[in-house]
């Protein structure tokens, strides 16, 4: 058993690499796609040696290299100048790429210090194209993004990014923005917007923004602007309690559900129908909310008056008197701005953005007869992102508030400058604060610690507003940080640590991961348009074939779009279930910082189409365009309750301290004094680990390796004997993600069908289209309108349902409803894959009795954006209690604690596994589970492979007579020199399909069929999943395109009769990706030794057979796959 975690091991690449990739790249024939080779390169150049300092984009980061590793003025600007072409795919030109090659190849021997081999070089020009910034320098524009290099007292001096010059930006007027000199340092990012130039060549903007890439949302922002104070602080406050529904929040939701029906609908709106919609997309909020006959006469009476005026202002104002053209309505489209910082979604806008609406549905400043300060701060926001996104002057977009609790509730509204300053101040000061929580958790501490409440009264306020509400509410909300707790809890250090731990995460996933090669999401926007549909995280081109309404005449909400053909055939980053983000362009340059964006889910995805369910129905045709308008479909960032997980940070400050016990592992539960209980059922070999669940208090854990049955029996098991136990016991069952949420549910639906009697429904929680179709009938959504009716229907459906299922996510977002049920146990699968705060606010809630989790921390880890070493945990009183790593699972800290304490009755490890024949898994239960798993046995895991293939096809060649004879096999591949993208491997594609090609005959000559769903293909990189599926094509092998090829992360939890295993890598220094989740474990019986979490599940995913296909002498280096080699019968 493991009692220690220590770093991976990784191995970067080396120059020799390099120039190997640059040779192979120069003689092979020139297409585009070489670009973005090229470009990938000088990216992993620069992750290679920037350590783990982060960038917002891929500009600052290369400056920062070549800064530091003394790069010449003229390489420096080349270098630069080729990452704009890249951007530009006109100005890709053949002649050009000999000496862009020669570019990257001095950038290689600069920073390495090593001569490129002479092969190279006499196939390269002796010098590199020069800078060609002279081709994008067209003047100083609406928005100039530059890094900063230094600054005084009142100027910064900066580098664009569209030349190479040095300028000087004043800080001191138009405004003065000196403040910036707090927040800015060597190599931050800015954006000028609307730059003059005075008489002395200084440059100044009319707005500065700080790291423009981390996008605010304009109602967060707008929230800094209290009564009492206008301070970055009051951000980060908020962010200290869950957000949840309330009265004013579900009328809000309805109220904005009115204004969609009235604007399209006009008269033949209703107010019951509206309300019935609004119930259906809200039932929760209405169930927690609407349970009080006050409540519900109170809501009916404030709902129907925003009714009616909504449609007196539609019916009587917006075009008779404020000239709007509701045909051009567009109802809640987004903006992704970068240019300002901001992301946002708005209520009601014009195509063209001419005409803005934010909707309120509470009170105005009745007083003045005006806005609210920060409903104004937030509508001005809004429409600075149209300005800068689709290129209006200020005059030309007129924005207005709509207090739809007034009949005369439509505000027409002009910027106010000062404020709106202001506000940009307010942004920038929060990104400022974010980024140096996430560079240590001291930064957090000196803040949350030392603010002082009567520090934030910064503005004339009433002292009765002060003294009886504001004041009192911000000292409860600050008192865990300035009173001593009791005992020795480290409960603040746990907090300060992974506060900055969650900033960081937060923080690479919009700027990417430098250490890793992943990239957030202003790659959207930074990341040139070939470099996003190589890499499958863009549809470009696409255009309409189909649209539908699945709400009647509500408008369109299904679309369906062509794939381009050029792009049928390439890599795709996208699933069923993906949260998207489509926009319109003209061009040849997608940009979803140019247009507004309609989000939505894809619902299915073929070679030739993709159907997208849009979260918002339009009615205006306008928006989707002609026949000849083009669409790009991107990744939509979806924050997966980042606030509330900070919430949950804090709830353990203020849980009892029995909790806080609890969560730490401080005090344990006693053990079982009278011996294990006696079961209710019969469940054969799991008979002691469900005798062990049952006798646990507070906590028990599993440990599964592969093929164990963790879920379908273990878990089926223990949660079938609760439920015997006690008819009245209310059980939770979650898991990380959907797809392991739909086999929880596949599992339940086992129970159901065997014993009825046992269990007759569950209650799954969560988005209809997140779940596999088969489940869909258990989730609320589906059962509001015929089932449920009304909010008693919720409730009684509440009450008699005893199992609760979702994913941790979607759950802790609902812990306002979890709070007024009471859990005997909450069964958690994948746990090992959880990070602690994702666990947390389930402990602190205080109405679940005992968890258990179910895991194995020798297969894949919890998914962390920064490295084991920026992730290490150095408080000791921490340490002590078992916190080394933030990035490791709460299962694996729990795991290593009970193990430490002797408490091998509140654990249990499956030593038997039902997948694998033996020999399959026999090299993974040697050197990562110490040869203690055994067979159960099973008849596939029992019968001679002679069996299986005893007939051999006529004229079989030496691959299908080995394929008949050896379960696992290794087939030595050597790449081809293509020169295209070094995660594409096109030998090895060919070589599945030839394998797929000897195993169909080898079933036929046995009498049988090899289906699509018997084979599985893994491979490292998504690039290789098009290749393959093109050589299933060019084979004839089109029966296979609907087998199962994707990634290892991917597959974990699957299984398949034969699986093959395509490694794909073609340079030495890939292998640090492949060999990226390698740990060293320290077991009791056999020392200190390496576990490879990704081999292990990648080796153990077939019943039958396993085929391995890699380049034998680069795999050979490394130590692990050598081994492994050497275990099996190699073929060619």
């Amino acid at each position: 058993m493991p009692v220690e975690i220590e770093h991976t091991i990784q191995m970067k690449q080396t120059s020799r690499d390099y120039y190997a990739r640059l040779a192979e790249l120069i003689a092979t024939p020139f297409s585009a796609g070489q670009y973005y080779e090229l470009y990938g390169m000088m990216r992993q150049l620069c992750e290679d040696f920037s350590g783990d300092r982060v960038f917002s984009n891929f500009f600052s980061q290369l400056g920062y290299v070549c800064d530091m590793a003394g790069v010449s003025k003229t390489l420096a600007a080349a270098l630069q100048s080729l990452r704009r072409r890249v951007g530009h795919v006109e100005e890709i030109r053949h002649e050009d790429f000999p000496g862009d090659v020669r570019i990257v190849a001095d950038f290689v021997k600069q920073l390495f210090g090593s001569d490129p081999p002479d092969e190279l070089l006499s196939s390269l020009p002796d010098v590199g194209n020069e800078s060609t910034s002279h081709r994008h320098n067209t003047g100083v524009g609406r928005v100039l993004r530059v890094r900063v290099l230094r600054s005084d007292t009142e100027t910064l001096y900066v580098q664009p990014d569209s030349d190479d010059i040095l300028i000087r930006v004043s800080l001191t007027a138009p405004e003065d923005r000196r403040y910036l000199l707090e927040l800015v340092h060597e190599g931050s990012t800015l954006n000028l917007l609307d730059v003059s130039v005075g008489l002395d060549g200084i440059y100044i903007p009319q707005w500065i923004i700080y790291e423009p890439d981390y996008l605010l949302s304009p109602s967060d922002l707008a929230g800094v602007f209290e009564p009492n104070a206008i301070t970055p602080h009051y951000y980060f406050l908020k962010m200290l309690q869950p957000r949840e529904s309330t009265y004013y929040t579900l009328l809000g939701n309805t109220s904005g559900q009115f204004l969609d029906d009235i604007i399209f609908r006009r008269s033949t709106a209703t107010y019951a129908d509206s309300l019935r919609k609004a119930f259906r997309n809200y039932p929760l909020d209405f169930y927690l909310q609407m349970r009080s006959t006050e409540n519900i006469s109170r809501f009916h009476n404030e709902a129907r008056v925003q009714f009616a005026n909504i449609s007196h202002i539609v019916e009587q104002q917006m075009e008779a008197v404020y000239g709007f053209d509701l045909r051009q309505a567009l109802i809640e489209p987004s903006f992704v701005c970068p240019a300002v910082g901001l992301a946002g979604r708005m209520d009601y806008l014009e195509v063209g953005g001419y005409r803005l609406i934010e909707q309120k549905s509470g009170k105005r400043d009745e007083y003045r007869n005006s806005h609210k300060e920060q409903h104004f701060v937030q509508m001005m926001l809004y429409q600075l992102m149209i300005e800068y996104t689709l290129g209006l002057s200020r005059d030309e977009c007129r924005a207005f508030l709509l207090y739809s609790r007034y009949s005369d509730g439509l505000m027409i509204e002009r910027p106010y400058m000062a404020l709106l300053h202001k506000a940009i101040e307010m942004r920038n000061r929060i990104v400022a604060m974010q980024e140096k929580f996430a560079e240590n958790s001291a930064s957090c501490a000196v803040v949350f610690e030392q603010l002082d409440v009567d520090a934030l009264r910064q503005r004339p306020v009433n002292d009765k507003l002060w003294m009886g509400y504001l004041r009192p509410r911000l000292e409860t909300l600050l008192r865990p940080f300035t009173v001593s707790l009791d005992g020795q809890m480290p409960a603040k250090a746990f907090f300060f640590r992974f506060y900055s731990f969650l900033a960081m995460e937060q923080w690479l996933s919009r700027m990417g991961v430098p250490s890793s090669g992943a990239h957030g999401y202003a790659d959207l926007w930074n990341n040139p348009a070939l470099v996003r549909v190589e890499n499958g995280d863009m549809y470009a081109g696409l255009h309409i074939l189909a649209m539908e309404s699945a709400v009647g005449d509500d408008g369109i909400d299904t679309i369906t779009f062509g794939i381009s053909a050029d792009q049928q055939d390439k890599l795709t980053n996208f699933r069923t279930g993906d949260a998207v983000q489509i926009y319109s362009y003209e061009g040849l340059e997608p940009n979803v910082a140019r247009q507004f964006t309609l989000r939505g889910k894809v619902v299915s995805l073929g070679t030739d189409k993709v159907k997208v369910v849009l979260n918002n129905a339009q009615r205006n045709m306008a928006v989707f365009g002609d026949a000849q308008t083009l669409f790009a479909l991107e990744h939509d960032r979806v924050e997966s309750g980042s606030s509330n997980l900070v919430a949950g940070l804090y709830s353990l400050l203020t849980a009892p301290k029995e909790i806080q016990n609890r969560f730490f592992l401080h005090t344990l539960p006693g053990e079982c004094s009278t011996g294990l209980p006696v079961l209710l059922g019969n469940y054969g070999s799991f008979d002691e680990l469900v005798q062990k669940e049952v006798a646990a208090q507070e906590i028990f854990l599993v440990i599964g390796p592969p093929g164990s049955g963790k879920t379908s029996c273990a878990l089926r098991y223990m949660v079938e004997e609760e439920l015997r136990r006690s008819p009245s016991s209310r059980l939770l069952l979650m898991a990380y993600t959907n797809r392991a949420v739909d086999e929880l549910c596949g599992m339940l639906e086992g129970i159901i069908s065997d014993t009825p009697m046992l269990l007759s429904d569950y209650l799954r929680i969560g988005h209809a289209l997140s779940a596999d179709e088969a489940y869909r009938h258990r989730m609320l959504a589906e059962r509001v309108g015929d089932e449920l009716k009304t909010v008693t229907d919720i409730g009684n459906l509440l009450n008699r349902t005893r199992i609760i299922v979702g994913t941790t996510t979607t759950m802790m977002q609902r812990q306002q409803l979890l709070r007024e049920m009471h859990f005997e146990v909450a069964f958690v699968d994948e746990a090992s894959q959880i990070l602690e705060p994702y666990l947390l606010s389930f402990f602190t809630l205080g109405v679940i009795d005992k968890f258990v989790l179910v895991g194995d921390q020798k297969q894949l880890p919890a998914v962390v954006q920064q490295n084991a070493d920026v992730a290490t945990i150095d408080d000791e009183s921490l340490r002590s209690l078992g916190f080394t790593n933030c990035g490791r699972s709460l299962f694996d800290r729990m795991l290593h604690r009970l193990i430490s304490l002797g408490r091998n009755d509140l654990y249990m490890q499956i030593l038997t596994q039902g997948r694998m024949h033996p020999r399959l898994y026999d090299f993974v239960n040697r050197y990562f589970y110490s040869s203690r798993l055994q067979c159960v046995p099973l008849a596939h895991q029992q019968r001679d492979f002679r069996e299986v293939f005893a007939n051999l096809p006529a004229n079989a060649d030496n691959m299908t007579c080995h394929l008949a004879e050896e379960r696992i096999s290794f087939i030595d591949c050597v790449p081809v020199e293509d020169g295209v993208n070094e995660k594409v491997n096109s030998a090895e594609a060919g070589m599945v399909a030839s394998c797929l090609s000897a195993l169909s005959a080898l079933y036929e000559a046995n009498g049988r069929e090899l289906k699509a769903d018997d084979v599985g293909i893994i491979v490292p990189y998504r690039n290789q999943i098009s290749m393959i599926r093109a050589k299933l094509h060019e084979k004839g092998l089109n029966r296979f395109m609907q087998t199962t090829i994707d990634t290892v992360e991917r597959y974990q939890g699957s299984q398949r009769d034969i699986i093959i295993y395509s490694f794909t890598v073609r340079h030495p220094g890939q292998l640090h990706f492949l060999t990226s989740s390698v740990y060293m474990e320290t077991d009791n019986a056999s020392g200190t030794y390496a576990v490879d979490r990704k081999l292990n599940v990648a080796l153990t995913r077939a019943r039958e057979q396993l085929i391995l296909i890699g380049n034998y002498a680069l795999l050979q280096s490394n130590e692990m796959f050598a081994r492994l080699l050497d275990s099996v019968p190699r073929i060619g």
